[in-house]
């Protein structure tokens, strides 16, 4: 029986308060979007998280210590203790119920839902509504169209030995930041004024271009501050604290560096000084839009 997939709601899977663990890897951006979620919607207070250490290694994410809520050391741990016949990848991020130790959600688009929507009775008052009805069919279409053309493009042109293959994904990649560029010419948010889960999909890939993408990954076309109102967006983003708190550019750096995500493009296994990202904290200026 698989536990990744648990209906919340029922007797064996209730949504409590202090019942489930969140792990995440601060490089890695499909495990920064709950990280997000969980501090902005209050449900920090409910959900307790856990940070294994940047460097993945080749068996896989590795806390520093022991966990002390699940008593594991090693995300695959997690994932054989919830299926032990699992074959799969040793992903990051996944949700623990912490009173079994299984895995009940391992995509990072599901738990994002989860905590947005399913989760919402643990929400504090005063949190925005990141997935109106109104807006879910918006939502959803963008949330996939974002993963495809700024995830598993950069992956592509990071990790491709073919160079027409690469000329392709880094022309893709770059043409789509150009139309994010022209949208927060005259949008605030992703969608209107409002902030929503697509504006968390958005950030955690573009937040990681500068520091992580464009010199490991060759995506250096350009930077993010070539774009003028999507780098202020982003800002605007990185300075609401649940963007900042969960955003660690030394950890960025670190994990693709020297990790297995990264390094064998890289090489040499030196994390960098720089770039500097005191612009980040630059004043924005888009309250008006």
């Amino acid at each position: 029986m698989t536990y990744f997939n648990q209906p919340f709601g029922t007797e064996e899977q209730p949504i409590q308060s202090g019942r489930y663990r969140l792990i995440r890897a601060e490089p890695c951006p499909y495990a920064h979007r709950p990280a997000i979620a969980r501090e902005l919607l209050g449900l920090d207070q409910h959900i307790s998280l856990g940070t294994v250490n940047p460097v993945n290694t080749t068996n896989g994410w590795q806390f520093t210590e022991m966990d002390p809520e699940t008593g594991v050391t090693s995300v695959p741990e997690l994932y054989m203790n919830s299926e032990p016949d699992y074959d799969g990848t040793f992903s990051v991020p996944v949700l623990v119920d912490i009173a079994s130790g299984k895995i009940v959600r391992k995509e990072s688009l599901e738990i994002l839902r989860d905590f947005t929507d399913t989760f919402k009775e643990l929400h504090q008052s005063d949190t925005p509504d990141l997935y109106p009805q109104e807006l879910r069919e918006e939502i959803d279409k963008w949330n996939n169209i974002i993963s495809d053309r700024l995830l598993s493009d950069v992956y592509k042109l990071g990790h491709t030995n073919d160079q027409e293959e690469y000329d392709t994904a880094v022309d893709r990649y770059f043409d789509f930041l150009e139309q994010m560029e022209e949208r927060f010419s005259h949008n605030r948010y992703f969608i209107g004024d409002q902030l929503t889960e697509t504006d968390i999909v958005l950030f955690t890939p573009l937040v990681r271009l500068d520091v992580a993408y464009n010199p490991v990954f060759s995506a250096n076309k350009k930077q993010l501050t070539d774009y003028p109102h999507l780098s202020g967006y982003m800002r605007e983003l990185y300075q609401i604290p649940a963007f900042k708190n969960t955003t660690n550019f030394e950890a960025i750096k670190a994990g693709y560096y020297t990790g297995t995500g990264g390094a064998h493009v890289y090489s040499r296994f030196i994390v960098p000084k720089g770039p500097d990202v005191s612009y980040w904290e630059v004043a924005y200026n888009r309250e008006n839009m």
